[in-house]
């Protein structure tokens, strides 16, 4: 499957800049014709994804965010795909039932946003090449 890319921008590594993201991937979102669940469930995946980056990444390795916007040419998928420059590939799994529910009965803040990102899109891709860290949050149509 090859895709077309409709869009992309590049952010700064900072939470100020998540509601402009936010809205990039509602607009671009909404200009394919995806419904209203799917578009805020992409921004919430594509916000937590690019926040990992920030409170992970961004602060011991200086890196931008880039977000693209793409379709297939099948047009049965819109991906978005989050990147950023890394020495190292990020390729986390996704935490089990058991971890997760450990973590909401301690009540201990984070640690839940890759198992979010699963549960909000019908699949997730991790890569790295040429120093870059590649997220695809692929939504069927």
């Amino acid at each position: 499957m090859t895709e077309e890319i409709i869009q992309s921008r590049v952010f700064p590594p900072d939470t100020s800049v998540l509601a402009e993201l936010r809205r990039f991937v509602l607009q671009t979102g909404e200009m394919l014709g995806l419904a209203d669940e799917a578009l805020r469930q992409l921004a919430l995946a594509v916000d937590e994804a690019a926040t990992n980056v920030i409170r992970h990444v961004a602060s011991h390795h200086p890196c931008s965010i880039g977000c693209a916007c793409e379709r297939d040419r099948e047009h049965h998928e819109v991906i978005y795909e989050i990147t950023w420059e890394d020495d190292k590939p990020f390729n986390p799994t996704a935490p089990d039932k058991e971890t997760i529910s450990k973590r909401v009965e301690s009540k201990t803040p984070g640690g839940l946003g890759i198992f979010l990102m699963h549960h909000l899109v019908d699949d997730i891709t991790f890569d790295y090449r040429d120093g870059k860290c590649i997220v695809k949050l692929i939504k069927r149509t």
